[in-house]
């Protein structure tokens, strides 16, 4: 008897002495547990504490004989599924398995009962699956799996092979880590959308196809319907590649949910005994696209955006002079299958230690960029440090390209507030203001001028588009307080909130004050007119305000000091100076100098220029990348959608 016999009967033990046993009808019911868990076959994973199992499913061509028949000839030849699984307990492999799946379809983790299921049945097989001699390898357990950083380096050589992202080197690293995150994504929960952008020529196909023949299970379609994605996803769980695609609203819909584990598709199945069965089908799997328009172009909206990793192509020379195919990559999917069985315990770890990290961004934007980080923590330092820095510069791009009202208001509020308090000021030299009330008629004049400031006014497009009422609902989404007085409503808006809206929607990269230098912050911007001449409103050297007058009034920098908060006046046409300055040890008009020099010599374009011509100017090496990194940091330089590095302001 074996061991899993052993288990069974000591399950039905158990059930009679907890009284779950019926009988009825000339049937006896044994309840032996709770209906168990269900995977997919493309996806095989479950986890209960530390034990865990993760496998995968090659599709192999055998001879199956018929032990019972009369014939001890008679065998059919076909393709089966082959279920290769990895255990593991208390972190480590405690068994390998490999069998045919008409022979596991059901499996017992530790008393609970596996059902490995597809309803959808695949009736072929993919290039892009795990190899038979990769399972045999990990069976065998001969050979160790290939560490991350092998693993790694295999992917980012292969990357380079057929596609060149040289204008951002740290792209290198976000893709080869969206690769690996497709061999863990049921550990990962959730996978931001791959998605090169750009026009005709840049090289977006060939990434592409290089990108989605190493992932894991990669099948690249064009103009996928709606049934055939649900499907699809219930049959391989795929890395799913979409070149060029027009989708329809309903393929969209379904696309939108394959972003996050946990989101199905109800559909109704009538069976031969005219019944009507529910059946969920996950849609949950990586998704890259290959477009020259955007999500909301295809029928997506901002917040599928938000789930995307852009890479805004540009023209490169192509490295192979041809496109990939998938036996390309049958080297770097093989590791990538070994490294998935024989090192998944090491990525939730990893993700474990990230889930209280202290990230940059949050919310919505930590979500997508946790899985990348969690790979890329395993790989090394520098790759985690390249990424961190790409997802804070593309989380600029994408406020910047989206929210336009939201930045619009939020400006036109600073506006009001600046304009209210000089009124106050002008009747007593020490008003205090905490708070402005208004009524979104009161708001509009300022939302044209913030528009005006941001270049984007049109006075026929404002008349049409910006209605009191429409200012109303924009405020009231912004989580503006309001009240009703007088049978119309009142907003109430303070300093704080203010300042936590500016940062929000990176409201500062958008505006240019009159003497064409950005707003930074959460505080004004003096122009050369204010700089030259002292105003009641500002602040004699070494003064002392509160944060919410200083920070909305003073046009200087606010720093919060052991509870107390003291003024420093700054010229913010000047160029900050931190106690991190890169140029430590430099003077500061030296740096001054440098940075002015650079304004004038730097129009435009990617870092290896701006660094060069920072050397030339007398700065090493590592001190021009350190300003580099300081002024992106301070909102004085910005990644263009095209790649191309550019002042702010």
């Amino acid at each position: 008897m074996s061991i899993d016999d052993l288990r069974a009967l000591d399950r039905v033990i158990e059930a009679k002495r907890q009284g779950l046993v019926f009988e009825g009808d000339g049937k006896r019911v044994i309840v032996l547990s709770e209906d168990g868990c269900h995977v997919p076959l493309g996806q095989i994973y479950h986890c209960s504490g530390d034990t865990f199992i993760i496998g995968e499913v090659i599709f192999c061509h055998a001879t199956i004989e018929d032990l019972n028949s009369s014939s001890a000839a008679e065998s059919r030849e076909g393709i089966i599924p082959l279920v290769v699984l990895a255990v593991y307990r208390g972190g480590q492999i405690s068994e390998r398995i490999i069998r045919p799946y008409m022979f596991i379809k059901r499996f017992d983790l530790d008393g609970t009962p596996i059902f490995i299921e597809t309803k959808t049945r695949y009736a072929s097989t993919l290039n892009t699956l795990m190899s038979l001699k990769s399972a045999q390898i990990f069976v065998g357990g001969e050979d160790a799996p290939p560490d991350w950083l092998e693993a790694y380096s295999l992917v980012v050589a292969d990357l380079k092979r057929f596609a060149c992202l040289d204008w951002d080197s740290r792209l290198y690293d976000v893709v080869a880590c969206w690769i690996i995150a497709t061999y863990f994504q049921e550990i990962l929960s959730t996978l931001p959308f791959l998605y090169p952008y750009g026009p005709t020529g840049t090289g977006k196909t060939r990434l592409l196809k290089t990108v989605i023949f190493m992932a894991r299970h990669g099948f690249l379609v064009t103009d996928p319907s709606e049934p055939s994605l649900f499907r699809m996803a219930d049959a391989l769980k795929p890395s799913l590649g979409i070149d060029e695609s027009l989708l329809g609203p309903a393929a969209w819909k379904i696309i939108r949910t394959s972003f996050k584990r946990g989101t199905y598709v109800p559909r109704i199945e009538k069976t031969g005994r005219e019944e009507f069965i529910l059946g969920l089908f996950e849609t949950f799997m990586p998704v890259a696209f290959s477009s020259t328009e955007m999500p909301k172009e295809l029928g997506g909206v901002d917040a599928d955006e938000a789930r995307c990793i852009f890479i805004f192509m540009q023209q490169q020379p192509d490295p192979a002079g041809r496109d990939p195919e998938e036996r390309d990559f049958n080297h770097v999917r093989d590791a990538l299958y070994l490294l998935r069985l024989g090192r998944a315990g090491d990525v939730i770890q990893s993700l474990k230690a990230l889930e209280n990290a202290d990230l940059p961004f949050a919310g919505h934007e930590r979500e997508i960029w946790l899985p990348l980080l969690s790979i890329a923590r395993l790989i090394g330092l520098d790759v985690y440090n390249n990424i961190l820095d790409f997802a804070s510069d593309l989380h600029g791009i994408k406020i910047l390209q989206q929210n336009p009202e939201e930045r619009a208001v939020t400006r036109a509020m600073l506006l009001l507030f600046r304009a209210e308090y000089a009124g106050a000021v002008e009747k007593n030299k020490d008003a205090y203001i905490d708070s402005v009330e208004f009524k979104s008629a009161d708001l509009r004049e300022y939302i044209r001028t913030a528009l005006e400031e941001m270049g984007e006014f049109d006075e026929a497009l404002f008349e049409r588009r910006w209605s009191n009422e429409k200012i109303g609902r924009i405020l009231t989404r912004m989580g503006i307080f309001k009240r009703a007085k007088k049978g119309r409503s009142h907003y109430i808006v303070t300093p704080d909130k203010i300042c936590a809206l500016y940062k929000q929607f990176l409201v500062g990269r958008a505006v240019k004050s009159p003497s064409g230098v950005g707003d930074v912050g959460d505080v004004g911007v003096k122009t050369e007119e204010a700089a030259s001449e002292k105003t009641p409103t500002q602040p004699e050297a070494g003064g002392e305000r509160s944060l919410k007058q200083a920070s909305l009034s003073h046009f200087g920098r606010v720093e919060k000091v052991e509870g107390e908060v003291s003024q420093k006046p700054t010229d913010l046409n000047s160029t900050p100076t931190t106690p991190t300055s890169p140029t430590q040890g430099t003077p500061d008009q030296t740096l001054t100098s440098v940075i002015q020099k650079m304004r004038l010599q730097f129009s435009g374009g990617p870092l290896e220029e701006f660094l060069n011509l920072a050397v030339q100017h007398g700065l090493s090496r590592e001190e021009a990348n350190s300003l580099f990194k300081h002024l992106v940091r301070d909102g004085c330089l910005a990644l263009t959608p095209y790649g191309e590095w550019r002042w702010t302001r």
